[in-house]
């Protein structure tokens, strides 16, 4: 009840039955801006097209959410602090569809730290919601919606194909995994998952204060300590990162030759695998 109030539709009478029964969820690296601070990581984008029944209920619905939860209005007098603590909300004109951006709270960090890539934002297109975590990535949606820019899975080959390959029921269910392509993202991302693997071997040990109790050669063992531990995370990212590739790239060789080989049995598309669900 409290959520319908919020959404200002009944969940069970109105939201749940506008919408579709296709979806598609869709993962994509995002590219670097040249001009990002140098610890800046570019988020992959996370996309989710829902085909709707009523896109009417669903334009209340979440049209009420922004307003009354995630990024309610400030009011004039709100200071500059208040400001840094809040989401943003504004629109984007995409043709004649409007794309609603929720620009996370600047004190955050986050536009920082993911350089500007996290960006929450949907829109409605037709009779089809399009929403994700960039804004660049809706907007794209919306512009192959419209015919503006070329690829749809929707409308591509391979979907086509996933549908075939577990049968033509209207009322089937299937997910469709691009397993290969999910090595693939992970590889472009080597450098920051190298990062969080712990290290392999000893590392340089701390210097001891001499038994004289020389300060000056304790600084400069010291100093050259902080230099080999510096070299030595630097060798260990190097070493990380061929790891990662060594098995992203193994086990991006490894979908395509499992899928392909399922493929020739009529259970998944080349490079793909393909679930049915009951």
């Amino acid at each position: 009840q409290q959520v319908s109030e919020l959404l200002g539709v009944d969940v069970e009478e109105q939201l749940l039955p506008a919408l579709g029964t296709d979806v598609t969820l869709s993962i994509a690296p995002q590219p670097r801006p040249a001009d990002a601070p140098e610890q800046a990581v570019a988020a992959p984008a996370l996309l989710l097209t829902w085909s709707l029944d009523d896109p009417q209920v669903l334009e209340t619905a979440l049209g009420n959410l922004l307003e009354r939860a995630i990024a309610p209005p400030l009011p004039p007098d709100a200071s500059d602090e208040e400001r840094a603590q809040a989401p943003q909300h504004h629109t984007q004109p995409v043709g004649d569809v409007t794309v609603h951006v929720i620009d996370p709270p600047a004190a955050s960090g986050v536009a920082e730290q993911t350089a500007g890539t996290v960006r929450p934002a949907y829109a409605i297109v037709g009779k089809q919601l399009v929403i994700g975590s960039s804004a660049a990535a809706v907007r794209d949606a919306v512009a192959r919606a419209q015919g503006k820019l070329e690829g749809s899975y929707a409308a591509s080959p391979a979907r086509e194909r996933a549908a075939a390959a577990v049968g033509g029921d209207a009322q089937l269910s299937f997910v469709h995994l691009d397993l290969a392509g999910l090595a693939r993202l992970l590889d472009s991302y080597a450098p920051l998952l190298a990062q969080a693997m712990p290290p392999t071997g000893a590392g340089p040990e701390f210097p001891e204060m001499p038994d004289n109790g020389d300060q000056e050669a304790f600084e400069k063992a010291l100093e050259k300590y902080q230099r080999e531990v510096a070299a030595f995370r630097q060798e260990q990212a190097r070493k990380n990162e061929r790891i990662v590739h060594e098995i992203c790239g193994t086990l991006e060789h490894w979908f395509d030759f499992a899928a392909a080989g399922a493929g020739r049995q009529g259970n998944a598309v080349t490079g793909r695998s393909v679930l049915r669900l009951k």
